[in-house]
């Protein structure tokens, strides 16, 4: 009887590793599949926290250091295109004439540099007290010169068919 009993009792041993070592598993699998979920959240909020520019541009400065918390509308910092825009004021009667697309040739007096553009966006509105119409050009900006022309200067602008009037880059 002695044997009978040694071997059931083997036998149930041996059901019980086989159960608990499945159970094992399962507890495993679980905690993978939780670990995969974490790291899915992860990689979401990895790339949420990414900023990403509609443009090229400088950073010119940095309102928060790396690792603060931000939210959607917390300012994180200052970029600067690129691109130099000539932003100028038209008197009434000559606005008329210009529509996006008019070209304009912008002399830079102290750098003895004369460059053209083109207008892409002209106010909707005229200024009540000078009676000047706002308008911006993109500048064609030589490669060679590109990042050599400070922003702020003030210049000539020439417009097809009017004088020139001063303005700024």
């Amino acid at each position: 009887r002695i044997v009978e009993y040694s071997a059931a009792e083997s036998l149930e041993t041996a059901e019980t590793q086989v159960a608990l070592s499945q159970a094992d598993l399962a507890q495993a699998r679980a905690r993978a599949a939780e670990a995969r979920v974490r790291q899915e959240q992860a990689a979401r909020d990895l790339d949420q926290s990414r900023l990403k520019a509609l443009f090229p541009g400088i950073v010119t400065e940095l309102y928060v250091q790396p690792g603060a918390l931000v939210g959607r509308s917390t300012p994180v910092l200052r970029l600067v295109s690129e691109e130099l825009r000539l932003r100028f004021a038209v008197p009434e009667a000559a606005s008329r004439t210009l529509k996006p697309g008019s070209r304009v040739t912008v002399r830079l007096e102290p750098q003895g540099l004369t460059l053209t553009g083109t207008v892409d966006h002209i106010s909707p509105e005229i200024d009540t007290l000078s009676r000047h119409q706002k308008m911006e050009a993109r500048l064609d900006i030589p490669e060679a010169l590109r990042g050599h022309i400070p922003t702020g200067l003030m210049a000539d602008v020439e417009l097809a068919s009017t004088p020139s009037a001063a303005t700024t880059p």
